[in-house]
C-alpha cells in the first residue's frame, strides 16, 4: 500500500502495477522502510505532469529505474549506496534515458544521455554532479549486477498492463453506446443468465458494467431487420471482452 504521492517499497512489502503508474506517470515520493542501512525519500519531488504532455520516454525509463530499485531491495547482497543513490535519482526531475538494461550503467559512469520531466536533454556529468554521484563511485562489479536484470522489460510490461487495464473501461462504454446505436436486445446481458452459466469474473463484470451503462435506454430492444445481425455480434460482447479483461487482470497480478 502506498500513501497519497509516497511510494513506500522494502523487503516485506508488495509491489504493484499501480506502484510503478504513480511513479513513473505521477511522480510520486519514493521512500525505503529503513533496513540494511538504506535511506531515501527525502528529495522533494517535482510537481506532476500530465501523461499527455511527457514523452513515452521519460515514462518508461522511470518506470524501469524504479523496477530495479525494487529487485535490488529484494537482493541481499546489493549495495546500499546504489540503491539510496537509484532513489534519489526517482525523487528528482533527473531521467536518466534507459531504453536497455546498460543504459542505466552508462548514466551512472557518465556516458549516458538523461533529461528533464518534460523529455528536454540533459548533460549527463552535470546531472551526476547536482546528484552527487561520481564517475568512479561504482566498481565495475557493481555496475555489471545493476544491469545484469531484466528491468526494463518487467517496467514496459507494467505500463502495458495499467494502459490496457484502462483501456476496457472506454471499450466497455463504446460497446454500450454501440448497442444503445442498433437497439441490441438487454436480455444477452441478463445478470442471471451470467451467473448460472457464464461463472467466468470477466464475463460477469463486462455484463454488469453494459447493464448499468444502458439502465434506462430507450432505443434499447429496438432492434429491425436491418441492423438484426449487427445487434447479434454485440450481443457476444461479454464473452469477446470478459477473456481479455481476465488476462490483463491476472497479467496485473
Amino acid at each position: 500500500m502506498s500513501s497519497a504521492g509516497v511510494v513506500l517499497v522494502g523487503v516485506g512489502r508488495r509491489i504493484t502495477v499501480g506502484d510503478v503508474v504513480n511513479v513513473a506517470v505521477f511522480n510520486h515520493v519514493v521512500s525505503v522502510e529503513a533496513a540494511r542501512g538504506i535511506s531515501g525519500g527525502s528529495t522533494a519531488a517535482s510537481s506532476p505532469v500530465r501523461a499527455r504532455n511527457r514523452q513515452q520516454s521519460v515514462l518508461c525509463s522511470r518506470a524501469a529505474v524504479f523496477c530495479r530499485v525494487v529487485s535490488l531491495i529484494l537482493s541481499p547482497t546489493s549495495n546500499p549506496t546504489l540503491i539510496k543513490y537509484l532513489i534519489d535519482i526517482l525523487n528528482s526531475p533527473i531521467v536518466p534515458v534507459v531504453t536497455t538494461e546498460s543504459d542505466l550503467g552508462s548514466f551512472l559512469e557518465g556516458r549516458g544521455c538523461c533529461m528533464d520531466l518534460l523529455g528536454c536533454s540533459l548533460d549527463n556529468l552535470a546531472c551526476l554532479d547536482t546528484l552527487h554521484i561520481s564517475r568512479s563511485m561504482f566498481s565495475s562489479s557493481e555496475i555489471n549486477e545493476l544491469v545484469g536484470f531484466s528491468f526494463v522489460s518487467i517496467s514496459v510490461g507494467c505500463l502495458a498492463a495499467a494502459a490496457s487495464s484502462n483501456l476496457l473501461s472506454i471499450v466497455d462504454s463504446v460497446a454500450a453506446l454501440s448497442c444503445e446505436a442498433y437497439g441490441c436486445y438487454s436480455e444477452p446481458f441478463d445478470s442471471a443468465y451470467f451467473e448460472l452459466n457464464k461463472p467466468h469474473r470477466g464475463l460477469l463484470l463486462t455484463a454488469h458494467n453494459l447493464r448499468l451503462l444502458l439502465e434506462g435506454s430507450k432505443r434499447m430492444n429496438s432492434c429491425n431487420s436491418d441492423t438484426m445481425v449487427l445487434a447479434a455480434g454485440l450481443h457476444s460482447t461479454p464473452q469477446v471482452v470478459g477473456p481479455c479483461r481476465d488476462a490483463i487482470a491476472s497479467s496485473i497480478k
